[in-house]
């Protein structure tokens, strides 16, 4: 059921419809743009043609490492941490996409007029004052930031031809008959409580006693077990060192080539001493950390461009450096402050160590053993209708339970889990259903049934479901599409060749 209406029908949908467009392309001369990248060392490379800026580059760089600093707890990511999360790559991605879809509106040739433009830029909360646009203001905060009227016009018109590009695809016609069939089929399914785990996740709650721990580290053959345990989770236990810093930056543009900003920040560097560096970073730098004097805080390795980052741990407290250049253009650095990383010894962990390693190893029988034991209790939890005693379950275990959830026909989800539709016309039959694998359980019973029949404002809804339907589509087809354009695209810039 599920391939047939939410994988085989899209699929073919869109396949057919993205078919066309490229075909489109093929005609009105779709082809990678010739040239190497140009202009000013601002630029850091192409695709298709249209630059791609540092500045460009940087701010998506830093969104990135806002974002996946959610996943450590806040704190800066590690080198390791960003190349574990691919964010690099994924910095790539965003920005390759947004150039595919200002070439995709040229293609289609989509346009923003100047009223949109200037209502565009008006409605921007940040440029008000008293709720109403301030010229001066504005003319203010981009100078500030480095960047020219003409630059953000410029971002701000793609933008708009972006968004309306997505909105010409997204809203693709679709059949009533089709919609009015995926509408009865995400109507009509069942309610159930549903508990699902993974046996791995369970060898951490095996109990091994004290005894256990200490025999194993007296045992004087597992000495280099857990000296490689240590070395292998050494991340874990490593503090980074991290630097506390502040720099002027003058950059390199269009109007201003790289002598020429050399030679400014080296007179510059003639009048820093520790004392003004704060004063004079708010007087000459082009960051937008000028206003704090060109502090940037504490950082750790992986979150600067390499030269800079090379320059400020090279540096002393106190100390203020050379002119350094980067991808941004010329920097002087003053560092701060200083933290060095710290590790913590083997003996501090090596308890919860072998804990670990012996709740992994030698212990699939236990691990069956305790798979088996909260099977039962759930079975019985589910039996005699008791919520409580399944959450206890759920709380003690980290098991997954759903309550009252409902499962379509459509979508054949409980939750992010897969049914299969086996388990789901059993489940429709009545009683506890098992589904017991190698690795995983699913518990499960029927609490309730639901249809189109229940829902009192059903033209309302299926006009809803046609949209849904059509901007879902439209997604997949604006996907499809980029991903050709990316296959045939002419990306230029080492930076972007990840």
């Amino acid at each position: 059921m599920k391939q047939t209406f939410q994988q085989k029908v899209s699929y073919y949908l869109v396949l057919g419809l993205v078919s066309l467009i490229i075909l489109g392309f093929l005609f009105t001369g779709y082809t990678g743009a010739p040239g190497s990248v140009g202009g000013s060392t601002n630029t850091i490379g192409s695709v298709e043609g249209i630059p791609v800026k540092a500045r460009e580059w940087q701010t998506v760089y830093n969104q990135q490492l806002q974002f996946y600093s959610q996943f450590s707890g806040g704190k800066p990511l590690t080198r390791k941490q960003i190349e574990s999360f691919g964010v690099e790559k994924r910095v790539r991605d965003i920005i390759v996409n947004q150039k595919l879809l200002i070439k995709l509106a040229d293609n289609l040739n989509v346009h923003s007029s100047e009223k949109e433009l200037a209502k565009e830029i008006k409605d921007l909360p940040y440029f008000k004052t008293n709720e109403k646009f301030d010229v001066q203001r504005y003319k203010t905060l981009l100078k500030a930031n480095g960047i020219t009227t003409a630059e953000f016009e410029e971002e701000t018109s793609n933008n708009l031809r972006i968004r309306e590009v997505n909105d010409s695809i997204v809203s693709y016609p679709v059949s009533n008959s089709y919609a009015k069939e995926i509408f009865n089929l995400k109507n009509n399914g069942i309610e159930a409580h549903v508990v699902h785990f993974r046996n791995a996740n369970l060898k951490k709650y095996i109990e091994v006693s004290s005894k256990e721990i200490n025999d194993f580290i007296k045992d004087e053959n597992n000495k280099q077990i857990i000296e490689n345990l240590y070395n292998r989770n050494i991340s874990k236990y490593t503090l980074g060192d991290e630097r506390k810093a502040r720099h002027i930056l003058i950059k390199t543009t269009e109007k201003r080539d790289d002598a020429a900003a050399k030679e400014e920040i080296e007179k510059i560097a003639k009048e820093l001493t520790p004392k003004n560096f704060a004063e004079l970073a708010k007087k000459y730098s082009e960051d937008s950390s000028n206003t704090k004097g060109g502090d940037l805080g504490w950082f750790g390795r992986g979150r600067m461009v390499k030269p800079f980052e090379d320059m400020t741990f090279s540096l002393k407290k106190g100390e203020i450096s050379k002119p350094v250049k980067s991808r941004f253009g010329y920097h002087i650095i003053m560092l701060d402050d200083l933290r060095e990383g710290k590790v913590t010894p083997l003996k501090d962990v090596q308890n919860r160590l072998v804990k670990e390693h012996l709740q992994n190893n030698n212990s699939e029988e236990k691990t069956k053993e305790l798979v088996a034991k909260i099977t039962k209790d759930i079975e019985s939890a589910l039996k005699n209708n008791k919520i409580k005693e399944l959450e206890k379950i759920q709380k003690k275990y980290g098991l997954t339970f759903l309550k009252n959830t409902k499962i379509d026909q459509y979508n054949l989800k409980a939750g992010s889990i897969d049914i299969e539709l086996e388990t789901f016309n059993k489940l429709k039959d009545g009683g506890i259903v098992k589904v017991e694998e190698a690795t995983e359980q699913l518990i499960a019973k029927k609490i309730n049934t639901f249809s189109t029949d229940d829902i009192k404002d059903k033209d309302n809804q299926l006009k809803n479901e046609v949209s849904n339907i059509s901007r879902n589509l439209g997604s997949q087809i604006n996907g499809k599409i980029l991903k050709v354009m990316e296959e045939n695209a002419s990306i230029k810039g080492d930076i972007l060749q990840i």
